[in-house]
């Protein structure tokens, strides 16, 4: 069963659509709000760089577009990935 994610209560009912996704209305605290899920950038990082996908096939795979693709992984934390480790070359 679907929760508000403002206060966590069961008592939620469609309340339309916009842009094509499903709107929900919280009859306990009166908020409006979709269960759209967000991108994770740091993913995005990792199924761009180590599973070889360019931008428009993770734009595909997330229903988005290419720029929006583009911006999560240029705004993506550089403190959170792994940085190379240095070897000695022999």
């Amino acid at each position: 069963m679907k929760k508000c994610i403002f206060c966590s209560s069961n008592h939620i009912h469609k309340y339309g659509t916009q842009n094509g996704i499903q709107r929900y209305k919280c009859l306990s605290c009166n908020k409006l709000f979709t269960f759209k899920i967000k991108l994770d950038p740091i993913q995005l990082w990792r199924e761009y760089s180590q599973g070889k996908q360019t931008y428009k096939q993770l734009a595909e795979a997330h229903n988005c577009s290419v720029r929006t693709i583009q911006r999560h992984i240029l705004n993506a934390p550089k403190t959170a990935l792994k940085q190379p480790i240095p070897t000695k070359i022999n």
